[in-house]
């Protein structure tokens, strides 16, 4: 009898395919054991590449190119503030253009929330404001990406000749000025009520006492696996950071200002977070993406301890306590298949407390719109956001 090739060679490639799905999806979890626990998938409400997620004010903001969304936090207390979850929407009044990046910076009535256009302008809007203004920025290059932190806005910007600079405005102002020349692309800035610390792909990290005025961390600024800073997030006071070696796409973590790194293992996006369900219960979430197998992606979790330190090393969510998803319920698998560029853990307060209701994290991915871990239909889990 004659066998056809062409159905050789198809069933040699399903048996292929098949071996990799089992090799890559048994990071502790069976991969059938996944399947049949996965629960149905909700498409989300904010599709496609979203930003950043900001808040301002109690509301969140994102921004998938197509519109700016809002979310708003119910204020707390009274009703169950995990089942009531407020819903994305787009804003009334959108800026123009197609919007790629946005940051806040500034607290309460001073408060800004910035739009970043595809095509490098910069827009503002505040809550006595219903439209949207534009920043002048006279510097040559184009605006890659904005940061707010404290009372200052950051914008990274890229000329034709390959150069990166750093701008920097006053909240109360409406121009662009340089404070960072001939650098890196901008990563992530940082304040903790007394520095700004600003850290930069390939060129380390710079710290100012006032925003405008940049000075090397030269102990940032010496080493090939400090160089390259992916994230920085500020939380109960304390900064973290998390790098890149120039020779390996390992990353590493470490409590700024300490030069004492924790080897990951893993290739950190950027994606920084930090995480409370109570004072003895706290986490930092680290976004990352694997070079193999689609449940090589998601997020990390480490404990902090007391004083800020580290306790223990990175888990996997939902495994066991303490951790960010109820554990031994598989849904962790959802988030794990997805690279992740943002997150934001909302604070302790919006939580009720119990380990079901665990504080709402969103997570912006990198092409599979906004998702979200929250209280839904009976169970917690990752589903993308949705407002059904």
């Amino acid at each position: 009898m004659k066998i056809d090739r062409k159905y050789i060679s198809a069933v040699l490639l399903l048996i292929s395919l098949f071996s990799g799905f089992m090799l890559t999806g048994c990071d502790q979890e069976a991969l059938f054991w996944v399947i049949a626990h996965e629960l149905p998938p909700i498409g989300p409400v904010v599709e496609g590449h979203p930003s950043q997620i900001v808040e301002m004010n109690d509301t969140l903001y994102v921004s998938n190119s197509i519109a700016v969304w809002e979310w708003t936090r119910d204020p707390i207390g009274g009703s169950d503030p995990v089942t009531t979850t407020p819903r994305w929407s787009k804003m009334n009044k959108q800026p123009p253009g197609r919007i790629r990046d946005l940051a806040v910076a500034g607290t309460g009535l001073s408060a800004r929330l910035f739009a970043l256009a595809d095509n490098g302008t910069v827009y503002y809007w505040d809550d006595s404001d219903s439209d949207w203004k534009r920043i002048t920025n006279n510097q040559p290059g184009t605006v890659q990406r904005i940061i707010g932190a404290g009372s200052y806005l950051f914008a990274g910007t890229l000329t034709r000749t390959g150069t990166y600079s750093i701008l920097s405005m006053s909240v109360s102002s409406t121009t662009l000025a340089e404070c960072i020349p001939n650098t890196g692309f901008l990563r992530g800035v940082v304040y903790n009520n007394s520095t700004y610390v600003l850290g930069t792909q390939g060129y380390g990290v710079y710290t100012s006492s006032t925003g405008t005025s940049f000075a090397p961390d030269t102990a940032f600024n010496n080493s090939n696996m400090r160089l390259t800073i992916m994230g920085l997030t500020e939380f109960k006071n304390d900064i973290y950071i998390v790098t890149r070696t120039s020779y390996a796409p390992y990353g590493y973590l470490y409590r700024y200002p300490s030069t004492t790194e924790i080897g990951s293992g893993y290739r950190f996006t950027g994606a920084i977070s930090g995480w409370e369900k109570s004072p003895t219960e706290r986490l930092l979430l680290l976004g990352i993406q694997g070079a193999g197998g689609s449940f090589a992606n998601g997020y990390r979790e480490i404990q902090i301890g007391s004083g800020g330190s580290f306790s223990g090393s990175f888990a996997i969510p939902g495994i066991e306590e303490p951790s960010s998803m109820e554990s031994g319920t598989g849904n962790n698998s959802a988030i794990r298949s997805r690279a992740i560029n943002h997150l934001y853990a909302m604070p302790s307060s919006y939580s009720s407390g119990d380990d079901i209701h665990r504080p709402l994290i969103f997570a912006s991915t990198q092409s599979g719109g906004l998702w979200s871990y929250r209280f839904r239909n009976g169970t917690a889990q990752w589903n993308g956001e949705n407002n059904r």
